[in-house]
């Protein structure tokens, strides 16, 4: 029987190993002497699961050999993770009460809810000096993935 194993996406694959897992060899043979070749498994390379084959694996002619496939799990690895990017308001937005702002070339992509959270005193926009707007102050309340 081939030993399940696993790898990483894209690393190189393990040493596929079996297992004896009925009969015998007799007390006069080794079973290095009785069986020979190596195991392969099922091409492909993404994330997934694949069979580990019998490939060269043989025993002697004084053996009957029954083969039971295992399976090689390639796992999938973790998307690297992006640093934070400053959201940049476009020179339009002011933040009275509520405002919406899509984000299209997030992935995926999102759509934020700004809210102020006191009353802005002037006019407070994204283009305007943060002198004049000392009482905003703006934080996002609610993310939605729209994809």
């Amino acid at each position: 029987t081939a030993d399940n194993a696993s790898k990483m996406a894209g690393a190189a694959d393990p040493l596929f190993t079996w297992t004896l897992t009925g009969g015998s060899i007799a007390s006069f043979d080794t079973l290095g002497g009785v069986v020979g070749g190596s195991l392969t498994r099922a091409p492909g390379e993404m994330a997934g699961d694949y069979s580990i084959l019998q490939g060269t694996l043989s025993v002697s002619s004084n053996y009957a050999l029954t083969f039971t496939s295992g399976i090689l799990s390639i796992l999938a690895l973790d998307p690297p993770k992006a640093e934070a990017q400053p959201i940049i308001l476009p020179p339009s937005l002011s933040l009275e009460k509520e405002t919406v702002v899509r984000m299209p070339n997030a992935e995926p992509e999102l759509m934020i809810v700004f809210s102020a959270t006191e009353q802005p005193s002037g006019n407070c926009s994204a283009d305007t000096p943060n002198s004049s707007c000392s009482n905003a102050q703006a934080r996002a309340s609610q993310q939605s993935h729209l994809r």
